[in-house]
C-alpha cells in the first residue's frame, strides 16, 4: 500500500535486509572477522548519530569497505556485501563512491551489524 501514499518508496527496508545477509554470511564463513568488525560498525554508527557531516561518513564507509572486502576470503560472501552496497549505488570494484544519504549508511550499517552478531 506503501506505493499508492508515497511518492518515493523508501530502500531501507531493502538495504538492511541485504545488508543482514552479508553480515550474516561474514560472521558465517569469516569467524575471525567478527571481533574487529563489530566496534567498526558501531563506531560508523556512533559517527553519525554525533552530527558528523555526510562527507565524512561516506569517507569513514568507503574506508570500511574497502577493509571488510579485503578480508572476506570467499566470493559469494562478498558478493552479499556488494549486494547490498549496489542497494545504495555503491560499485565496490570501482574506486568511485556516491554520496550516500546518512540514513542509507544506517540501515547499512544496522543491519549488517545484526546479522554479524545474529
Amino acid at each position: 500500500m506503501s506505493r499508492w501514499f508515497c511518492v518515493k518508496e523508501s530502500v531501507e527496508p531493502a538495504v538492511s535486509m541485504l545488508a543482514f545477509v552479508a553480515g550474516g554470511l561474514v560472521k558465517a564463513n569469516n569467524p575471525a572477522l567478527i571481533e574487529p568488525a563489530t566496534p567498526v560498525a558501531k563506531g560508523l554508527l556512533e559517527t553519525i548519530e554525533s552530527g558528523a557531516s555526510r562527507e565524512a561518513v561516506n569517507a569513514l564507509l568507503k574506508e570500511v569497505v574497502s577493509t571488510l572486502l579485503e578480508k572476506v576470503d570467499k566470493p559469494e560472501v562478498q558478493l552479499a556485501v556488494k549486494a547490498a552496497l549496489s542497494k545504495v549505488s555503491y560499485n565496490a570494484d570501482s574506486g568511485d563512491m556516491p554520496d550516500i544519504d546518512l540514513p542509507l549508511i544506517r540501515s547499512l550499517t544496522t543491519g549488517f551489524l545484526e546479522g554479524l552478531t545474529a
